[in-house]
């Protein structure tokens, strides 16, 4: 009873003011100079404005859809029996790219008319609980490390922009905490190893690296740490389809310097071989 006397009085007081102030009477007491800034209060203005570099390819919270939604660009928002449904490794690669860059991904999972699912959306929710339970303590809890990943392909942020061919080259990092960091491959490395550039031993590097398991696989892995970057032994068979994810355990992960490692592992590659 006292909770709903204390409800019905802050709600009273809120009408109050409200009433107030829809007559005028607080206007003048809250008629404070704005300072002036770069925007004007007109739509021309905000036509000026450049979205910073960094901000491009960020991702800090992102709809999605999938199944019968996968292309919705290509129809409305209802179950359609007509639609194309998207792999899972199509929502698994945009899960993790989303996540390290410190968003989240929001699933929209169509049902028929009755609530019922396709067998294929079934399907694709049994492959993702599978990827999941072995590469969950990559997604949940994570943060966001230096940078987001390495390779040649970079999500970009926009409308409908969802298709990108990722590789075993392209590279995506979470942590959990200084000492842990998650390096997920969203490919199975043909070559047998896996070089992580961004973990190179350039000059003011303070990191260290002191273990390296793979999510899934039980067994030690061979790996080594120089100049070159991480380079990690694979196992014949991996443990899971789509993404794999490498748990690397270390002191002061955040001391790399991943931009500085990829620009010189980059100036190597592309030294003419004559030069």
């Amino acid at each position: 009873m006292r909770n709903m006397c204390v409800t019905r009085l802050a709600l009273g007081v809120l009408l109050v003011v409200g009433a107030m102030w829809a007559a005028g009477e607080g206007q003048t007491k809250l008629n404070l100079p704005i300072a002036a800034g770069p925007f004007k209060a007109e739509f021309e203005s905000f036509t000026q404005y450049q979205c910073p570099e960094w901000f491009r390819d960020a991702k800090l919270g992102m709809w999605s859809v999938w199944g019968p939604q996968a292309v919705p660009m290509m129809g409305d928002w209802y179950y359609n029996k007509n639609w194309k449904y998207r792999g899972a490794d199509w929502v698994i690669h945009m899960l993790v790219d989303i996540v390290s860059k410190n968003g989240n991904l929001l699933i929209n999972v169509v049902q028929r008319p009755d609530g019922s699912l396709d067998p294929e959306a079934e399907q694709i929710l049994a492959q993702m609980a599978d990827w999941i339970a072995i590469n969950g303590e990559g997604i949940y809890g994570t943060r966001p490390w230096l940078i987001h990943g390495e390779g040649l392909v970079r999500a970009k942020g926009g409308n409908f922009k969802e298709d990108f061919a990722y590789t075993a080259k392209d590279i995506r990092f979470t942590t959990k905490g200084d000492n842990t960091l998650y390096a997920f491959v969203m490919g199975w490395p043909a070559e047998g190893q896996v070089t992580i550039r961004s973990l190179a031993k350039v000059p003011g590097v303070t990191g260290k690296i002191t273990g390296v398991t793979l999510l899934g696989y039980s067994s030690q892995l061979k790996w080594t740490h120089n100049t070159n970057g991480l380079t990690i032994q694979l196992p014949a068979q991996k443990p899971c389809d789509f993404a794999v994810a490498f748990k690397i355990a270390g002191q002061d992960l955040r001391g790399f310097k991943p931009e500085q490692a990829i620009l010189t592992a980059s100036a190597v590659v592309r030294t003419p071989a004559n030069g």
